[in-house]
């Protein structure tokens, strides 16, 4: 019976995750309970991921496609009872809202004002250029993985399961160089999240080349160790904004990005699907190129970043830092909250480390 249903009913189960504000609503939710739950973003995450691409291919085999679809809808069961039961509301004093409150226009206008007002040290611009390179990234990132499956079969002929094999290593190094990046990488080189997500952008690049012009299966695979930090971008552009946004705020653009991650993977599979079926014959690999370029574009935006953040004098931001900590504080009710806006304040501006410790250590 299953089996005899046609496609287009697939289309009918999406109708009430999408009313319900789909991934935009999730993410938006799961970006924010962990920015006000914890700092680092739990490994069990990507081991998650590692499992679900080692057994993929074997549970659709054996199982078949319908019921790889009622075990998911399980786990989906079986993950709600787990948020409805343990998970407790991060914010205090939150109101219960209703059912009808999903479809206030005041929630969205409300939205857009906090992304778009004018806040100081150019904080509107660098928000609205987060919000297109994050429409950027996740472009390339569903574009290309779409069709990599595609790609390597007709370029070298790789079964379904060689894939997995390569997907499952793929990911095993994105885990460990996520751990490394953040965890190690970062904290001991005090190296700032728009750093990093150069340099992790440039291997990017870099592995994309590599794929473009492969010809042999361990170009491949040499692929993904050139870059162990390529999906670390995108978790690191959301810590950089949660950084020196009020708390207030940080809800209402994690809500924009997330909407720009629904636009991207709308528009995603348009470029990427036509540049593939137009080159296909020509050069397959003209889809990683067109990554390779977008990277670049977000280079470029990134580097505008840094000239807002880094515009001003060392001799302004001293000025502002000693408004910040010294006698001019009397907004501060206690230590804490003066070191949470120090720490604000130096991430969106690019100051000396060194200096930034010591101001740091005298405060707590």
């Amino acid at each position: 019976m299953v089996n005899s249903l046609n496609p287009w009913w697939l289309l009918l189960t999406s109708i009430p995750f999408s009313l319900s504000g789909g991934n935009v609503v999730l993410f938006t939710g799961a970006y924010s309970f962990i920015k006000d739950t914890s700092s680092p973003i739990d490994a069990s995450l990507c081991l998650g991921t590692l499992v679900g691409s080692l057994s993929s291919s074997y549970l659709i085999v054996h199982m078949g496609y319908s019921y790889v679809l009622i075990f998911t809808a399980t786990v989906n069961v079986i993950t709600y009872l787990f948020v409805k039961i343990w998970i407790i509301e991060s914010l205090s004093g939150a109101e219960q809202g209703r059912a009808g409150s999903l479809f206030n226009c005041s929630h969205l206008k409300d939205m857009l004002k906090g992304c778009f007002k004018h806040r100081p040290n150019k904080g509107r611009n660098i928000i609205i250029l987060m919000a297109i390179i994050k429409l950027v990234l996740i472009t390339v990132q569903v574009g290309w993985s779409y069709l990599e499956y595609l790609y390597l079969r007709n370029k070298l002929n790789w079964s379904l399961r060689v894939y997995t094999t390569y997907s499952a290593v793929s990911t095993i190094t994105a885990f460990f160089g996520a751990f490394l990046g953040v965890m190690v990488i970062e904290r001991l080189l005090r190296i700032g999240d728009i750093t990093f997500v150069m340099i992790a952008l440039t291997t990017a690049i870099i592995d994309y080349m590599i794929k473009a012009f492969a010809t042999q299966w361990w170009q491949i695979y040499l692929s993904i160790f050139v870059s162990p930090f390529k999906g670390l971008p995108l978790p690191l552009i959301n810590s950089y904004v949660s950084k020196f946004l009020p708390e207030e705020d940080i809800a209402k653009v994690f809500a924009l990005l997330c909407a720009m991650e629904s636009v991207a993977q709308i528009i995603a599979p348009i470029i990427f699907n036509s540049l593939y079926s137009s080159t296909l014959s020509v050069f397959p690999g003209a889809i990683y190129i067109l990554s390779a370029v977008m990277n670049v574009i977000c280079l470029v935006m990134l580097i505008q970043v840094v000239s807002k953040v880094s515009s001003q004098e060392f001799g302004t931001e001293t000025r502002e830092i000693k408004l910040l900590y010294g006698r001019h504080c009397e907004d501060f009710y206690n230590r804490t909250q003066k070191v949470e806006k120090l720490r604000r304040y130096f991430a969106n501006h690019e100051i000396n480390q060194t200096l930034q410790f010591k101001i740091i250590k005298e405060n707590e």
